[in-house]
């Protein structure tokens, strides 16, 4: 049998659960929303620290956070057009297989 990876396990699972639960923008911010928050208080605790002597690396702060935000928003955009053809296409069988199971991984470790 085939030996994954603790990442590739999870990102398995994960297609399971959108196999399941289909594929849609709640899903997808439910598994990086821990992400979004750490880009919020970076953003914001950044730009406080920052604001008083540095006001242009502050605002750098901000935008590299909300950067951040959007592409991950383009990276759900473009999983959501190729969501139908991945789910005829992959083995459901196998992928049951290999991670032991349905899918209940938390995409928030697979990113």
């Amino acid at each position: 049998m085939m030996e994954l990876t603790p990442y590739q396990r999870n990102v398995l699972r994960i297609y399971l659960r959108y196999k399941e639960a289909d594929f849609s923008f709640g899903n997808f911010v439910g598994s990086i929303w821990w992400r979004w928050c750490l880009f919020a208080a970076f953003a914001v605790g950044g730009y406080y620290f920052l604001a008083s002597f540095a006001p242009g690396a502050a605002w750098l702060i901000v935008g590299m956070m909300v950067g951040a935000a959007l592409r991950d928003v383009s990276y759900f955009i473009g999983a959501l057009r190729m969501w139908p053809v991945n789910r005829e296409t992959y083995d459901w069988e196998r992928i049951e297989e290999l991670v032991g199971g349905k899918g209940d991984g938390d995409a928030g470790d697979a990113g």
